[in-house]
């Protein structure tokens, strides 16, 4: 099983959220499926593994960040339109008051936001 470090994005409380330099794991197709929420990345057993996860936790930085949603994770993004955090979501495309689940293929501005911003991810046309 593939595996980085990541950062993540927890919720703490309803106003209050945490970032944290996290063990991430991935399935076969690369997409994440879970994490080490409780363990210490700057805890290694010789100075040259605490120096390979230095220089790997600096890589984190560079991917989007995850976020733990209702028992997935989620990588989040910035609207290139308002600025603004949006996520992966699912949504109403054929307007028939059902929301449909496109996973991590729609990437969609919150309501909240109403800028309207929507994107489907380039590769999911690429799929069938």
């Amino acid at each position: 099983m593939a595996w980085n470090y990541r950062v993540v994005k927890k919720k703490l409380t309803e106003d209050e959220d945490t970032f944290d330099i996290c063990e991430v794991h991935y399935d076969a197709e690369g997409n994440p499926t879970s994490y080490a929420p409780e363990k210490n990345v700057l805890s290694q057993d010789s100075y040259e593994d605490l120096l390979w996860a230095y220089q790997e936790i600096a890589k984190a930085y560079k991917a989007p960040v995850l976020e733990y949603i209702e028992g997935k994770l989620v990588e989040l993004s910035t609207c290139p339109k308002c600025g603004k955090e949006i996520v992966y979501d699912t949504m109403d495309v054929i307007g028939d008051g059902n929301e449909e689940d496109f996973g991590k293929t729609v990437l969609a501005c919150s309501k909240s936001q109403k800028c309207g911003y929507v994107s489907i991810r380039p590769d999911y046309t690429k799929k069938k």
